[in-house]
């Protein structure tokens, strides 16, 4: 499935977001994490099936969404509100619609506590196994390496 970016106002920022399939198919948000941006999730946008409606937005101040300042007392709560005002764009969402929202990394958050009425369900991704360290002996718990990997490498 292919995916085209837009630009919509939505909580008083333009925001960029990737958006996929129909507007009236299944609804899937897909949130990045930080340092990033939607297109983080082409790859996994392609192989998903064209019965989906996938929207991806580009969180504040990221890729090629506005930049607008962030209250720090608020965590993630801003990035949350933009996230949240785009459940009510009709040409992202169909109406009443409650997507899965899916968050890779700390901005997983950014899909969750302000409108959990909003959506079907949540996950987070958390860090792939290829991109994290290997813990150094002493300094981590066994269970810090996946059980496949410790096997891997002949260890229990």
């Amino acid at each position: 499935m292919e995916s085209q970016q837009r630009n919509v106002t939505a909580n008083g920022i333009t925001q960029a977001v990737r958006v996929a399939g129909p507007v009236d198919g299944v609804p899937v948000l897909l949130v990045h994490g930080n340092c990033s941006s939607a297109a983080f999730w082409e790859p996994l946008v392609r192989r998903l099936p064209p019965t989906l409606r996938v929207v991806a937005p580009d969180l504040r101040g990221y890729g090629a969404t506005q930049t607008a300042p962030v209250d720090a007392t608020r965590g993630l709560t801003d990035f949350a509100d933009d996230v949240a005002a785009l459940l009510d764009e009709p040409s992202l969402f169909a109406d009443g619609a409650r997507p899965v929202v899916v968050g890779r990394s700390g901005d997983a958050n950014a899909g969750g506590p302000p409108r959990p009425d909003r959506r079907a369900a949540a996950r987070g991704t958390g860090v792939p196994v290829r991109l994290r360290r290997h813990p150094r002996p002493g300094r981590h718990a066994d269970h810090a390496r996946p059980r496949w990997l410790r096997r891997r490498h002949g260890e229990r």
